[in-house]
């Protein structure tokens, strides 16, 4: 039989083959069907990126940890996310065109009571390693005796970390706007040939008009007025001494990541809901639009494996083994009328943009103290050095001696010979150190800061007002206090920024106009008072100094910028603690618009030795500065998201829970989902199909088939869902004895009717065979046919089956040798068979 077939052997034209130093990590491939690209998990748990037409990298993902692994792998539908799982907690999304990631998040558990709640803004960088002890050289003198160890006290055992178990991605169509088209061009002898359908054209053009006018409050609802504004720049770092640790977290660091950030996928004229379902391996299934927007969380049995849904139906297909090896499919209907409405649309890209912007801005005060704390530095060490120096040569400080030079002009001898140490051999460093800070320091305020409070107030007003609109309805639950704290929180940043910028504007004008003057005296105490050199010197330098600038600098700025109680993290806030403890530290409390625009006042006049001082305020130096303020906006950002997050969570209905009609043990090697037409929309609830391949343990050749269907309980009004429906067909199809039954993937496209499946047979051949189901019952196997065939001495062994692509590219990738090479074959290019001589023949 095997030579026989090997003589005439169907085969599919090979577009690509790949080969790989280590072997594929099992199950974990995902396909994305628009752009082509795999993305397969390697034996050290990096992810790579292929492109299937040429077999190239298209980009690679590192293992965020040693140690740690990925949980899940999957794609968004239209390839521009890819989702990855890891077991350390955490879950990621990459940019699907370059593997930039765009978001990391931290699973926690349900309820968040332990959960922390940030204070300390400051990024912890990793200790160094420890230097191994230096061992002495041996002698005569006895060892001492080591003392005795205490027992180390026995540490709580810590809760494993929540995994992801899989990612549900899906853009829904809620509906439709079809408009008709004229398909051919009307002329004059045909203005008479309607008027037997004047009754039939009158009404329809009543329908064209009331859907134009129901599409009026859409379009003025979903008005976007920060479309008008310019974007916003991306985030530079600077001057870090760990710029990995830094700038990995920085996922604004370059323009097309940060346009990509706060770009809204969705068009406001589309009813097509993005969502993705965040399965965890606990059974809680969080539900998030375009990425980030929460919408609420249920809870399914057992551990979830598999993932299915359909755009045109409102259910997801949640596959999970509840234990004893027995599987359940699990449905989750989504709201999508609910969703895919103009309040809905408006809360969610707000939501999502509130989000962002908070990110924007924390990292941008990240950067502005990181900035100016790394940057002052060598400038603050230099005068400490200078304080010390005189305070041993000549008793006195800085302040006193830089006075006295600004009157007389004439050097001592100490200083003379510090500063000649100092700025010449020091002077690049110096100068453009504080020069780079300030002018960082100057963008990051500027540019960055407070454009970001200004789009962030505008998207809190908006969620205000419809706080205020829909007060006391279930249409939107959140009280507008909410937002009202964070606005005050968002206007005092936004005072503390335009002080900060008054401030680095002067602070800089003084140093250029010290740091000037500095180098004048000194090259005239060098060159010697009243010689030619030092007359020429003056003439020309002199009439450009400003003491209007100089005098402040020396008395305010040399020993301490101003900066400094704005910037600098306050030291008794601490670094993270609980919801409750958050609300009490009288540092969160305090902060009001009111009391932030009083301190600024009181230290327009405050004297340099004086301090702040506000009735009932524990620090009033909180009230200015930068850390301070932003931790407790993100804290009320925070509340306030949970808050939407509650209300929306009870859009969400219950899944159904379905138990599958199979032997324990039994692997599943396909899950699609198809959707069925609707009749009536009004009377008759919308149905989807789940289908599935299975192989039961025990049996390498029999194939089972189930197709179950589920009528959709998602309605508008959670009082009136109808109780869960659904019906279920099983099929067996039988391959010969003689083989091995190694995968099964259905084919796109097809309505769950065609499926490919790759079978072993003993001889070492393996063949890729097209089955074809009956359209009317999904039960009836109407035909076969063998679309490839590898022949056991080609040295190619077969283990896996990837089906994907377009319509009219459908492509087949066959993974073997134990992961370790792939080819790729042309499902749409047809079959053809080998003549034995190497000749090929169409089949069709």
């Amino acid at each position: 039989m095997a030579q026989e077939e090997s003589s005439t052997n169907p085969r599919l034209d090979q577009l690509t083959s790949k080969r790989f130093p280590a072997p594929i990590k099992f199950p974990f491939t995902a396909y994305s069907h628009c752009h082509d690209l795999l993305a397969i998990v390697t034996s050290i748990w990096d992810v790579n990126v292929f492109r299937i037409t040429n077999g190239q990298l298209a980009y690679h993902i590192k293992q965020i940890k040693k140690e740690v692994e990925v949980t899940a792998l999957s794609w968004k539908a239209d390839g521009t996310c890819l989702g990855i799982g890891w077991s350390n907690g955490h879950y990621a999304i990459h940019d699907g065109g370059t593997g930039k990631q765009m978001q990391l998040v931290s699973l926690q558990p349900e309820g968040g009571e332990d959960e922390e709640w940030l204070l300390d803004l400051r990024i912890k960088e990793p200790e160094p390693a420890k230097p191994a002890p230096i061992q002495q050289p041996a002698d005569d003198k006895p060892e001492p005796e080591p003392e005795p160890e205490l027992a180390p006290e026995p540490e709580e055992p810590k809760p494993e970390p929540l995994k992801v178990g899989c990612f549900g991605w899906m853009g829904h169509e809620a509906g439709r706007n079809v408009r008709r088209k004229v398909t051919e061009e009307l002329t004059t002898d045909d203005w008479y040939d309607g008027l037997d359908e004047i009754e039939e054209a009158a009404g329809s053009a009543k329908k064209k008009l009331d859907a134009a006018l129901m599409d009026l409050p859409r379009a003025i609802t979903t008005l976007d007025v920060t479309k008008v504004l310019p974007k916003l720049s991306n985030i530079q770092t600077h001057s870090t001494s760990n710029t990995k640790v830094f700038g990995a977290l920085n996922k604004f660091g370059n323009q097309q990541a940060t346009n990509t950030l706060f770009h809204t996928r969705k068009d406001t004229a589309s009813n097509v809901v993005q969502s993705v379902l965040v399965c965890q391996e606990d059974g809680v299934v969080q539900v998030f639009l375009d990425e980030t927007v929460k919408v609420g969380s249920n809870s399914i049995p057992g551990k979830p494996i598999m993932h299915a849904a359909h755009p045109e139906s409102a259910s997801h297909a949640i596959l999970s083994d509840t234990g004893n090896s027995s599987l359940t499919l699990n449905l989750l209907d989504l709201p999508l009328q609910a969703l895919s409405g103009p309040l809905l649309h408006v809360i969610g890209t707000n939501n999502k943009r509130i989000q962002v912007l908070l990110e924007y801005i924390v990292q941008t005060v990240r950067c502005i103290e990181h900035d100016f704390t790394t940057s002052i530095a060598l400038p603050q060490r230099l005068i400490d050095n200078l304080s010390a120096f005189l305070e041993t040569e000549l008793e006195s400080d800085p302040v006193l001696n830089l006075f006295n030079l600004a009157m007389t002009g004439g050097f001592n001898e100490p200083l003379k010979e510090w500063f000649t140490n100092a700025i010449t051999r020091r002077h690049k460093d110096w100068e453009q150190t504080i020069n780079s800070m300030y002018t960082h320091l100057q963008n990051h305020v500027f540019i960055n800061l407070l454009p970001a409070l200004d789009r962030m107030s505008i998207a809190l007003t908006t969620l205000r007002g419809l706080a205020n609109f829909y007060e006391g309805s279930s249409k939107f639950d959140c009280p507008a206090e909410l937002f009202t704290k964070i606005l005050e929180h968002v206007d005092s940043l936004r005072l503390v920024a335009q002080k900060m910028q008054l401030i680095i504007q002067m602070e800089h004008r003084q140093f250029r106009a010290f740091y000037k003057w500095v180098k004048m005296d000194l090259e005239i105490a060098i060159a010697g008072p009243l010689s030619n050199s030092a007359l020429e010197i003056e003439d020309r330098e002199v009439p450009n100094l400003d003491y209007a600038l100089l005098l402040p600098y020396i008395k305010e700025t040399l020993m301490r910028s101003r900066l400094t109680p704005h910037v600098e993290t306050r030291p008794e806030i601490g670094e993270s603690c609980s919801k409750d403890e958050f609300f009490q530290k009288p540092i969160i409390q305090d902060i009001s618009y009111e009391r932030t625009k009083e301190a600024l006042q009181q230290l327009n006049g405050l004297k340099s030795d004086a301090e702040l001082k506000i009735k009932d305020v524990h620090d009033p130096c909180s009230l200015l500065n930068l850390p301070a303020l932003t931790a407790g906006l993100i804290g009320h950002v925070r509340l306030a998201l949970t808050r939407i997050t509650e209300w929306q969570s009870r859009m969400l209905s219950h899944p159904t829970s379905i138990p599958l009609p199979l032997d324990p043990g039994t692997t599943i090697l396909d899950m699609k989902m198809s959707s069925q037409p609707q009749q009536d929309e009004d009377t008759q609830p919308s149905s989807s199909t789940t289908s599935l391949l299975a192989l039961q343990p025990g049996s390498k050749t029999d194939l089972h088939i189930l197709h179950i269907t589920h009528y959709s309980t998602a309605t508008g009004s959670p009082s009136k869902r109808p109780s869960p429906t659904s019906s279920s067909t099983q099929t067996t199809h039988f391959f010969p004895a003689k083989g091995d039954l190694l995968d099964a993937k259905w084919i796109p496209y097809t309505n769950n009717t065609s499926f490919l499946t790759l079978f072993k047979f003993l001889d070492g051949h393996t063949k890729i065979t097209k089955h074809s189901l009956s359209q009317e019952d999904k039960e009836t196997l109407e035909s076969e046919e063998i679309q490839h065939v590898f022949a056991g001495k080609e040295g190619f062994r077969p283990v896996k089956l990837i089906v994907g692509g377009r319509k009219g590219r459908l492509v087949c990738v066959v993974l073997g040798n134990r992961g370790r090479e792939w080819r790729v074959l042309d499902l749409d290019g047809g079959v053809k068979m080998d003549d034995g001589d190497g000749d090929e023949m169409g089949m069709r």
